[in-house]
């Protein structure tokens, strides 16, 4: 009775009562999608955006296949991230983290240039900041600039040695130079540090195609179609 009544003051707009009734119920009905869905719906009305990224990613976990649940979750995520963005630039507007973030913005919109000197900024206030050198050698790296993508990613592996992606990446450069003793080399270390990396596996069949060892190459592809079939790029190799 007393979620029926939270649902109809929900239904009616009045979120301010419809809000502790669902609180109480979710305590004993957290698997109660309808509970969850309308108390994360609830404090998304509110503009309690962090409490209902929450509810909302539960929501998700009870009905993984609902559009609307991934919608409101996706939604919610977007504000909250705009909103911690939002006080980002107040707090420290001329921090690195803010320099990175325009990095990322300019990135996504394809303006490539000036992505590459927020980053750069970033570099100069923090250069031994984790994943830094790593984004920066990602887009010289897409762009095609491998001389500078590399450098920056033996610098990422300085401050993160241990970091299996960037150990791929500078054997894919290497093996995009045809440098295949230094391909290997970095290639094989990523797969000692995560062996399911499908990314660096593909990179040694490449290797080995090049050098005509073409049953080792087909023995590694194998085991990257084995773990996930729907690899179209393993397929095609």
């Amino acid at each position: 009775t007393q979620v029926l009544l939270a649902l109809a003051y929900f239904d009616s707009g009045d979120f301010n009562r419809a809000v502790p009734i669902l609180e109480k119920a979710y305590q004993s009905r957290k698997d109660d999608p309808v509970v969850v869905a309308h108390l994360g719906l609830a404090y998304l009305r509110q503009n309690q955006d962090d409490k209902a990224l929450v509810m909302l990613t539960r929501w998700v976990e009870l009905e993984p296949r609902s559009a609307d649940a991934l919608y409101f979750k996706g939604k919610a995520s977007v504000y909250v991230a705009s909103n911690s963005f939002d006080q980002l630039s107040k707090a420290a507007p001329d921090s690195y983290r803010m320099f990175q973030l325009r990095a990322e913005m300019l990135r996504q919109q394809g303006m490539i240039p000036a992505a590459i000197s927020e980053y750069k900024k970033a570099i100069a206030q923090k250069p031994d900041a984790t994943g830094l050198h790593y984004a920066l050698g990602t887009v010289y790296r897409e762009a095609g600039r491998l001389d500078e993508a590399l450098s920056e990613f033996t610098t990422e592996l300085k401050i993160s040695p241990n970091d299996a992606m960037t150990d791929y990446l500078i054997g894919d450069v290497y093996l995009q130079q045809n440098k295949l003793d230094d391909a290997q080399q970095y290639l094989q270390q990523a797969l000692r540090l995560q062996s399911g990396l499908a990314e660096a596996q593909l990179d040694v069949a490449k290797a080995y195609r090049i050098q005509g060892k073409t049953e080792e190459a087909v023995s590694v592809l194998k085991s990257v179609v084995a773990a996930d079939p729907s690899r179209e790029d393993a397929h095609y190799l």
